[in-house]
């Protein structure tokens, strides 16, 4: 008798053990995506706007939408094109590359636009983000083309010491005929 309520015991007390663990073990949640990082053209700042995307996080090979807005010291041209990227940490272009157009917007004014893009089937533990607000131009001109930018780290820590092309979130824009360069 006495084994048996040992045992009953000790069963008893292992179960309290094992889920007070489980209760306090913290459940690894996913950290939102925030578009914080600045783009660079030829030394000079680009415009940051907003971005936000859905599903958040990004599922691998389904539709993302981002979600683009800002408000804007340049117009924004009657050929005004939003465009969307992947990249992966050494900067080449992952998945498909989605546009869409921006309505005409007179500087000062809020503007706003919804792009879909499938994610690419393969994501890697850490990639970027990348939009842009582009008024495109014969022969492409960053310097001028490119109005309006942000980038979105992911997975990676983007602490004082990491960024990317030496500088912690900042994104250098070197070529629009690709558009999504670093």
């Amino acid at each position: 008798m006495n084994r048996h309520l040992f045992i009953h015991l000790f069963l008893l007390v292992a179960l309290f053990v094992t889920n007070a663990v489980n209760a306090a073990v913290p459940k690894k949640r996913p950290i939102p995506t925030i578009f914080d990082g600045r783009c660079r053209v030829n030394e000079t700042d680009v415009e940051q706007i907003r971005a936000n995307v859905n599903p958040d996080p990004v599922v691998a090979g389904k539709n993302v939408t981002f979600s683009v807005s800002g408000l804007l010291s340049q117009d924004i041209g009657d050929n005004g094109t939003v465009l969307v990227g992947f990249k992966d940490d050494l900067g080449f272009t992952i998945g498909n590359v989605a546009s869409a157009p921006v309505p005409p917007t007179k500087a000062g004014n809020e503007f706003s636009v919804d792009v879909t893009v499938e994610a690419p089937t393969v994501l890697t533990d850490s990639y970027l983000m990348q939009v842009l607000v582009v008024n495109p131009s014969n022969p492409p001109d960053p310097q001028k083309d490119i109005v309006g930018c942000t980038v979105a780290v992911v997975g990676t820590d983007d602490g004082p010491d990491s960024g990317l092309n030496g500088s912690p979130n900042k994104i250098v824009v070197s070529d629009i005929e690709s558009f999504l360069i670093l």
